[in-house]
């Protein structure tokens, strides 16, 4: 606890010291922005209301046990209440496991655009885009955010610019403790470029996949103030889109690619053991006839075989359903099939390849 006779309201004790033209200059500029801000906080009142304002809360940040080095590591706090209104506590280890099956899926752009043109306006209320000095503050706060709060273990950015070009590079590098960590702020981070109007050209993952690359470049979006929704948007998804791509797929685990396929309606699920099929759908309780846990097992059943794309279900409530596989190249198929559902009801045929259950 800071003793009492540092912080006593009553000035009598004088203190001169000299500084250079520069720093007085800085000083009498900062504080005149402060008042204008804020007209009520007394700090920044006077010269001297500033220099006592300093010198107290310096006084009291070294009393518990900081150094002055320690100043640098402390987040801007607009910057945290920003994202901290954003953001939960969570145990990153239990995240990472909830982010392996969602590592390759895109992220839904009508449900974040809110959150991602707020984090533009916020970047962008006091930025000037044209102005690197600018540039390189914002993201030095934002990067002292991110290492405060254990999320990273790198976090930089490098601007590259060229003569005569308008337009600039930019190279972030980010890097974590869990792949899927870092896999999952990549794709964030892609859109909010897209979002900032900045196209991302390469990425590179490292072997581990806890470190990525990216190599973006500015567009005439990322200077213009206006908000151009849908523009950003359609940025943002081609960014996406480069950084999700089979290359990386491929060189992952087998379900990251299977997961993909399995949107495509034209390709079927198929088994080279039967008994192996039979398995599963015992393990899913789709061939017990006394399961009341489950509500409409004939539905379910059909549902199971859609899932497998070798039907289409037309009607829920009447079960009716039409075989979509080609039928003379997986005749075991569809025989295996009808011969699962017989067990439990009759299939009767109302046309070629459409079908009910009752």
């Amino acid at each position: 606890m800071t003793p009492k006779r540092y912080l006593s309201e009553k000035k009598t004790a004088k203190q001169t010291i000299s500084i250079s033209p520069e720093l007085k200059a800085g000083i009498e500029r900062i504080c005149q922005r402060k008042q204008r801000e804020d007209p009520g906080d007394d700090s920044y009142k006077s010269i001297s209301s500033f220099y006592t304002s300093i010198m107290e809360n310096m006084l009291q940040f070294l009393e518990s046990g900081n150094e002055i080095e320690d100043l640098y590591k402390y987040p801007n706090k607009n910057v945290k209440d920003f994202f901290d209104n954003f953001s939960f506590k969570g145990f990153t280890p239990a995240y990472e496991i909830f982010l392996e099956s969602n590592r390759y899926t895109s992220l839904d752009l009508k449900s974040i655009s809110f959150f991602l043109l707020s984090v533009r306006k916020f970047y962008l209320k006091d930025l000037n885009p044209r102005d690197l000095n600018d540039l390189k503050k914002m993201f030095q706060k934002i990067q002292k955010y991110f290492i405060r709060k254990n999320i990273t273990r790198n976090f930089k950015f490098t601007i590259k610019t060229q003569d005569g070009e308008k337009n600039f590079q930019g190279i972030f590098e980010f890097s974590s403790y869990f792949k899927n960590f870092t896999f999952e702020n990549a794709k964030f981070n892609a859109l909010l470029f897209g979002f900032m109007g900045a196209k991302l050209n390469k990425t590179r993952f490292s072997e581990d996949g806890t470190y990525i690359r990216m190599e973006v470049k500015t567009t005439e979006l990322f200077f213009n103030p206006k908000s151009y929704r849908i523009k950003r948007m359609k940025l943002a998804e081609q960014n996406l889109k480069k950084l999700i791509n089979f290359k990386l797929i491929l060189s992952d685990q087998k379900f990251y690619t299977w997961s993909k396929l399995s949107i495509d309606k034209d390709i079927m699920i198929s088994f080279n053991d039967f008994s192996e099929l039979e398995s599963l759908l015992e393990k899913m309780a789709l061939v017990s006839r006394g399961n009341k846990s489950i509500v409409d097992l004939n539905l379910k059943r059909l549902q199971f075989f859609e899932k497998l794309h070798w039907i289409k279900i037309n009607n829920n409530e009447e079960h009716s359903f039409s075989i979509i596989i080609p039928e003379d190249k997986n005749q075991n198929e569809i025989e295996y099939m009808f011969r699962i559902l017989k067990r439990f009801s009759n299939i009767v045929e109302i046309g070629h390849n459409n079908y009910y259950l009752e």
